[in-house]
């Protein structure tokens, strides 16, 4: 079982998220219309869980498996839906996770 810790606000979360947005930026590159820190660490001075979840825009979801070997390579593990249709959802850091990208098609 999986154990989920509540922790105070780190000013760190904000870097964190950028970093991986670069790396997102060079893997999808054109496919990818928009990034956004989502969830509870993008919310300056409140308690969060430590696990910084982007919502990345792409123009057609259908190709976002082609990447998915790069996506690997840098950690993360494809999801699929998981739960939501249209979504693309991978997970970084295994039973310690440290992200989550949840992506969905414009519109």
């Amino acid at each position: 079982m999986r154990k989920v810790e509540i922790v105070p606000y780190k000013k760190e979360w904000s870097k964190l998220f950028h970093e991986e947005c670069q790396k997102l930026q060079e893997i999808f590159g054109h496919e990818l219309i928009n990034l956004y820190h989502i969830g509870s660490t993008a919310i300056p001075t409140i308690h969060a869980k430590p696990i910084i979840d982007i919502l990345a825009v792409v123009k057609d979801v259908e190709c976002v498996a082609d990447f998915n070997k790069e996506m690997e390579e840098i950690g993360y593990d494809a999801r699929w839906e998981n739960g939501i249709a249209g979504r693309r959802f991978f997970r970084k850091g295994g039973d310690e996770r440290t992200h989550h990208i949840h992506m969905f098609q414009k519109g």
